[in-house]
């Protein structure tokens, strides 16, 4: 072989191995490219659905990853290369390609169907108006609700059932007979059927009251009760309102729940502890009610039992005995006063019979005086005499 010949061969072998290093460096180069256009939607977020940002990228992408492909279809034909690295570097491309389809298909909403209206359903689940307030907010409520269920036609006929079957006379005086859309009659249903309040008074009411007799948990509901009016009340149905009204009114309730508790120690404490949450204070009173204000122990109230058992137990001894000792007193006294005048009629009769008879009665006078004295004072002695 000649020298130019093999010159020639080093020249383009040297060219092929300069263009392979350059296609694999551009490989990596789009391989970076496409790790950072994941990186960007996935900090978008679901704003990335908005506008044009999805076709953009998704655009962009695709190109690279064409790019891609056609420099490993170059270097697949040229058979005197390892193409182990660069097949694990396109496999690479091709998952971050398949991950940057996946961010771009925006989700599928799926709307729930309209249902028709439907009578048992309506009778079932919307109350008559009875005059009492809660009532009316519930009936409200529920032709809020189930009029999102229904479709066009369905609406119209919600608006005829609620008029003609679920108002009272005084609240068909004050509100229109018939109403083209469903939204304006539940908005003159709040207007003009709920009663409206004076947040000062219900702030007042707040602000003066007190458990007294109540128990922890009645008073803790009425607070809340307060609380819960005040706030509705002030938003006057505005959300942004309402959220900045709500911990403002929650922390004055919870200060105006411990203030007005009846036990000041309990007060305290609960001020103390500075809950965020209204129904976590009164939960902690509860709590604290149960543990720390309870009455003596069983223990000591046994003891104190029993030795009032045994006190009794030492009286009743006391009266039993000083009774038996004043029977048994009595019992002798009597017995002795009917011995000595039988001692004495028995001493009369001797002197009245005859002298010579005068020793032997006085004598067995004496015997008889001396039996009862004896039997008198509790001794066993057996008469001499029958």
């Amino acid at each position: 072989m000649c020298r130019s010949t093999v010159e020639k061969k080093r020249f383009f072998s040297a060219k092929t191995r300069l263009e392979i290093k350059t296609m694999c460096d551009v490989l990596e180069q789009n391989y970076v490219l496409l790790v950072e256009i994941r990186s960007y939607l996935v900090k978008k977020g679901q704003s990335r659905y908005k506008g044009n940002v999805i076709v953009a990228k998704l655009q962009q992408a695709k190109i690279i990853f064409d790019k891609c492909c056609e420099i490993f279809l170059l270097l697949e034909k040229n058979k005197d290369i390892n193409l182990t690295a660069t097949i694990e570097l396109y496999e690479r491309i091709k998952q971050k390609y398949e991950e940057i389809n996946k961010l771009c298909i925006a989700p599928v909403t799926v709307e729930l169907g309209k249902m028709d209206f439907d009578l048992k359903v309506a009778c079932s689940l919307i109350p008559v108006m009875d005059g009492i307030e809660a009532t009316t907010k519930r009936l409200i409520d529920s032709v809020e609700m189930y009029a999102g269920m229904l479709d066009e036609p369905g609406k119209a006929l919600l608006i005829t059932f609620v008029l003609k079957s679920r108002l009272n006379e005084n609240a068909k005086l004050r509100i229109s007979s018939s109403y083209k859309n469903i939204q304006n009659l539940i908005d003159d249903l709040r207007k003009y059927l709920l009663p409206k309040k004076s947040y000062m008074a219900i702030q007042t009411q707040l602000h003066n009251i007190q458990q007294g007799s109540k128990s922890i948990e009645d008073y803790g509901s009425e607070v809340e009760k307060l609380f819960t009016e005040l706030t509705i009340t002030q938003a006057e149905g505005k959300s942004d309102a309402f959220a900045i009204l709500k911990p403002i009114n929650e922390s004055f309730a919870i200060k105006r729940f411990s203030d007005g508790l009846r036990s000041s120690k309990l007060s305290t404490i609960i001020s103390a502890r500075g809950f965020s949450s209204l129904k976590d204070a009164i939960q902690a009173a509860k709590d604290e009610n149960c543990t720390s204000f309870q009455p003596t122990g069983n223990i000591l109230h046994a003891s104190e039992h029993g030795q009032g058992s045994h006190n009794i137990r030492r009286s009743q001894g006391f009266q039993r005995g000083t009774l038996r000792g004043q029977y048994i007193n009595n019992y002798s006294r009597g017995h002795y006063n009917r011995n000595n005048n039988f001692n004495r009629g028995q001493g009369f009769r001797g002197n009245f019979r005859g002298n010579y008879r005068s020793s032997f009665n006085s004598q067995r006078g004496s015997r008889g005086s001396r039996y009862f004295r004896n039997r008198g004072r509790g001794r066993n002695v057996l008469s001499v005499e029958q």
